[in-house]
């Protein structure tokens, strides 16, 4: 009687492993490629949120709230009119939202935010003008519902991630409007002009 034995030949398990090397290595590239783009969405809806919550606090304080991107572009600082009778203008930190840990994200670092016409309450004047030459700028929202006019130009903090993030927002109504763009696309709207 003779035997048939099926076995595999040392190259044909050395083919095998090379393939599935290959095709880990490709899902893994594509996972790590969809997880830095949910990362980015994920970031811009958190900001969109914040800036929303922010518009809330200043209706249900009765104050201006400001937002300003952090110096060291670490996310947002909250701050309030807290006496806009005795102290018009001057603004402090808020401190015990519930909400203020939205403002921590550093995923997108801010090119610039700037206000692009006039706020509900405020209209664009030469103080207004002489601001407008800073490439970031706070925004402040009104406790009537309305902010400031602004549009807001982020990019992803990781240097390998070329995509930018456009937001703006529409002061008298403080409708909120965001997009992610590819660097070619970025490139046609004249956004790589703010990083110069």
């Amino acid at each position: 009687m003779s035997r048939n034995r099926c076995a595999f030949t040392l190259i044909e398990l050395l083919l095998v492993v090379a393939i599935l090397v290959v095709l880990i290595g490709a899902i893994g590239f594509g996972l790590s490629s969809w997880s830095r783009s949910r990362d980015v969405e994920g970031a811009m809806t958190q900001l969109t949120t914040a800036l929303r919550m922010a518009r809330v606090e200043a209706m249900n304080r009765g104050k201006r709230i400001r937002l300003e991107f952090r110096e060291d572009e670490t996310g947002l600082t909250l701050l309030i009119e807290s006496d806009p009778i005795g102290a018009p203008g001057t603004f402090e930190p808020h401190t015990g939202c519930a909400w203020a840990y939205r403002l921590d994200d550093d995923r997108l670092v801010p090119v610039t935010c700037r206000r692009v016409g006039d706020s509900a309450l405020v209209p664009l004047d030469s103080a207004s003008l002489d601001e407008a030459d800073e490439p970031i700028q706070p925004i402040q929202f009104y406790p009537d519902g309305t902010c400031d006019s602004v549009e807001i130009h982020l990019r992803p903090l990781a240097p390998s991630d070329t995509r930018h993030v456009l937001i703006t927002v529409h002061g008298p109504d403080a409708t909120i409007a965001a997009s992610i763009y590819s660097q070619e696309e970025a490139d046609e709207l004249g956004l790589l002009e703010d990083e110069e």
